[in-house]
């Protein structure tokens, strides 16, 4: 026969197991990355605001849902004759940091890269698959759309996807507002990766990789 008393600790027992359940959910709230005065600021596992200086102005900040990584740019070159819209961009560097580098951050080697004939060294908006194996990001090349970059940790291979108003990474998908295969939007290959590029009417999809 069981002791009444046995039952609040059973459920004391669930509660802890549902508040384990949720530590990830927990600690990605705690991070709390964003960007103030041009500088990358977060809150580390110890609850200390801390901030990510690679000596040059920071924006298009991205976050895990687990605050697992960040990924951001850094403004090598820009106008300053923009002040009301923000500097206008001439070159940029992406960065990523890990928790599990202690959010040391780390420029990916990128080298200009050409796109329907010209050679690009503006990168925007980076944001890192679910697996942590593939960065992405945007190169502005046109006024109503950019094209699409995928980076691979492993061979630092890059390869342009197509082009995109929007993105998401779900998986392996990539999904976007509006796509075009990179044999119509860049004149080369189809993406050999096997990511389908025709994407037009999806919309934005809320996933761990949405920009």
């Amino acid at each position: 026969m069981l002791d009444a008393r046995d039952a609040p600790m059973r459920s004391l027992r669930n509660a802890c197991v549902i508040a384990a359940a949720f530590c990830p959910a927990l600690r990605a709230a705690d991070l709390r990355a964003k960007i103030v005065s041009d500088v990358v600021h977060y809150t580390d596992q110890d609850g200390q605001r801390r901030t990510i200086d690679v000596g040059r102005k920071c924006t298009d900040l991205w976050s895990a849902p687990d605050g697992s990584v960040i990924a951001f740019i850094g403004i090598d070159q820009f106008d300053p004759r923009t002040p009301q819209t923000g500097p206008e961009i001439d070159k940029s560097g992406v960065y990523v940091a890990r928790r599990s580098d202690h959010f040391a951050p780390t420029r990916l080697p990128l080298k200009p890269i050409t796109v329907r004939g010209i050679k690009w060294s503006i990168f925007r908006r980076p944001s890192v698959s679910p697996d942590g194996r593939t960065v992405y990001f945007e190169i502005p090349d046109s006024v109503v759309s950019s094209t699409l970059i995928s980076f691979s940790f492993s061979s630092a291979a890059v390869e342009p996807l197509g082009g995109t108003t929007d993105y998401c990474v779900v998986g392996r998908k990539v999904l976007g507002a509006i796509a075009l295969p990179a044999s119509l939007h860049t004149g080369g290959r189809h993406s050999r990766s096997g990511i389908p590029m025709l994407l037009e009417g999806l919309g934005r999809e809320r996933d761990s990789g949405c920009r």
